[in-house]
């Protein structure tokens, strides 16, 4: 596979880049009210998931931000495939019949002329 434009695939570090940092500085605490200390685990993780640079979990978002992102840059790239083949013995002829052949403003038709 050759590329029309292979430069436009160096766009695909700095986008899944992008993506990746987005979700790496995500905010994932919401305000919540604690009535009993068996819930202050949770929010202390919760704020630890805070943290500027933290763990990627499994998300499956993400993963189809990314295969999009790979594929629009593929798409710049405009792949192509050069294919050698044997020249065909037979020809393929295609005659339109339609209205606007058979008019008769050359004599006789459009048809009969072409």
């Amino acid at each position: 596979m050759r590329f029309d434009n292979p430069w436009n695939l160096a766009w695909l570090a700095p986008l899944a880049g992008l993506i990746l940092v987005m979700y790496v500085l995500k905010l994932r605490r919401t305000d919540v009210a604690v009535p009993s200390i068996l819930l202050w685990r949770q929010v202390i993780r919760d704020v630890q998931a805070n943290a500027p640079f933290q763990r990627l979990r499994k998300s499956l978002l993400l993963l189809l931000q990314l295969i999009i992102a790979c594929l629009l840059v593929l798409a710049l790239a405009r792949p192509y495939i050069r294919a050698f083949s044997m020249g065909g013995r037979h020809t393929v002829i295609v005659v339109d019949t339609s209205a606007s052949m058979r008019a008769t403003d050359e004599s006789p038709s459009r048809l009969d002329a072409a």
